[in-house]
C-alpha cells in the first residue's frame, strides 16, 4: 500500500443526505487501498454532516469540511467554490471528483491506476470510461456511451486518444463525449490554473468557465498534448434526478451555449486545438445547430427562460453564423470572455 499512489476521493455536496449517503458508500468500498475521502458540506443544515458521521468508524481515511457563509451568490458559483476547497485541501497525487448524486463503482480507482502507473503514464492526462444512467431510484436506465453514437470506438476495444485529438473532437462536436467529472480520474495538479493562482476546474485558456467545468477542464489539460484513455467497461452511474437538472434551466443552458462560444473564440485566437479558419467554420456551425435545438426546447416547454441579455447574445450569435459572419461571431465570443474573464485574460483582434 505504501508504494501505491495516494488517491483523493472528492465529494462536493449540497442538501442531499440520501444521495450523499449512496456516494460516500460507493467510495469507501473501492478495491484500491490507498485513498481519502473528503466532503466539502456546502448545505444548509446538518443533515449531510450527520450523514457522515455514522461512516466515522468505516476504516478509511475520512475528512469533513464545512464550506458555506454565502448570501447572493447562485448554486453554479457556490459549486465550483466547493470543489476548489476540495482541491485545496487533498492531498493525493490523483483525484476523482464525486458529485453528491453519482456514483462509482468499486473497481474504478483500481482499474484506472494501472494505467497512471503503467509504461505510458506519461502520455496520459485523463482515465474515463462508459458511465451508467440511474434514475432518482438507483435504477440503471442505460450506457451513456457517446462513442457509440459518433462511431469512435476502434476495433471493439479500449482505446487511447492524443491530447490534440481530445480538443478537436471536443470542438467539432460541441460536446463532452468524455463524461462528467464524476467519470474520470485525473492528476491533482493538472487542475492548478496559473491564470488564477489556485487549483480550479473552471478556466480554459484563462477564460472563466461558469457553467460546465469538465469540458474546460479537459481541454485545458490536454493542451500539452497528453490525452485520454477510455474504458469500456461502465465504471460509473450519473444520476438523472428529473427536475433538479439542468436541462430544465434556460438560464444554465444558454450560458452554455455562451460559454461554449467563448472556449471557440478563444481557441481560435490562440490557435489551439482550432488552427484554421475552416476549423473555425465547422466548429460554429456545429455550435449553430445546438443553439438552435436549446432555443427550440426552451420556447416550446415549460423551461425556465434565459435572461432577456442571454437571448440577445444568443440570437445574434446564431444570426452572425446564419449570415456567414463567422468574424462576428468570434467577436461575440471575445465580449464574454471580457464580461466574465477580464481579470485573468486579454483578448486582443
Amino acid at each position: 500500500m505504501k508504494n501505491l499512489p495516494l488517491v483523493s476521493i472528492l465529494i462536493p455536496t449540497y442538501n442531499q443526505p440520501d444521495y450523499f449517503r449512496l456516494a460516500l458508500e460507493s467510495a469507501i468500498v473501492q478495491d484500491y487501498p490507498n485513498i481519502e475521502i473528503i466532503v466539502s458540506d456546502d448545505s444548509t443544515d446538518d443533515r449531510v454532516k450527520t450523514v457522515f458521521d455514522e461512516y466515522k468508524n468505516c476504516g478509511r481515511d475520512l475528512k469533513y469540511l464545512k464550506h458555506g457563509g454565502y448570501t447572493d451568490e447562485s448554486i453554479g458559483e457556490r459549486s465550483l467554490a466547493n470543489m476548489e476547497n476540495l482541491l485545496e485541501h487533498a492531498n493525493g497525487e490523483f483525484v476523482n471528483i464525486l458529485f453528491h448524486d453519482d456514483l462509482i463503482y468499486p473497481k474504478k480507482i483500481s482499474t484506472m491506476m494501472k494505467f497512471f502507473t503503467g509504461k505510458k503514464r506519461d502520455q496520459i492526462a485523463i482515465v474515463s470510461s462508459v458511465r451508467n444512467w440511474i434514475d432518482s431510484n438507483g435504477k440503471i436506465l442505460g450506457e451513456s456511451d457517446t462513442f457509440d453514437e459518433m462511431n469512435l470506438w476502434r476495433n471493439g476495444s479500449d482505446f487511447f486518444f492524443t491530447g490534440e485529438e481530445v480538443g478537436r473532437i471536443i470542438f467539432m462536436i460541441c460536446g463532452n463525449f468524455i463524461g462528467e467529472l464524476s467519470t474520470v480520474l485525473i492528476r491533482r495538479k493538472d487542475f492548478y490554473r496559473d491564470c488564477v493562482k489556485k487549483f480550479s476546474p473552471g478556466y480554459f485558456l484563462g477564460v472563466r468557465d461558469r457553467t460546465m467545468w469538465d469540458v474546460s477542464t479537459y481541454l485545458e489539460i490536454c493542451r500539452d498534448g497528453r490525452g485520454l484513455v477510455f474504458l469500456r467497461e461502465p465504471l460509473s452511474a450519473f444520476r438523472l434526478a428529473g427536475g433538479n437538472q439542468n436541462t430544465y434551466n434556460g438560464e444554465i443552458r444558454f450560458t452554455a451555449l455562451m460559454d461554449w462560444l467563448s472556449f471557440i473564440a478563444a481557441a481560435y485566437l490562440k490557435k489551439s486545438y482550432i488552427l484554421e479558419s475552416r476549423d473555425l467554420i465547422l466548429t460554429l456551425k456545429h455550435w449553430l445547430l445546438i443553439a438552435t435545438r436549446t432555443t427550440k426546447d426552451i420556447s416550446q416547454k415549460n423551461r425556465k427562460k434565459p435572461s432577456l441579455d442571454l437571448i440577445d447574445r444568443v440570437l445574434n450569435a446564431t444570426e452572425s453564423i446564419q449570415n456567414q459572419n463567422y468574424e462576428r461571431a468570434v467577436d461575440i465570443g471575445i465580449e464574454w470572455i471580457r464580461k466574465y474573464s477580464s481579470d485573468t485574460f486579454k483578448f486582443t483582434r
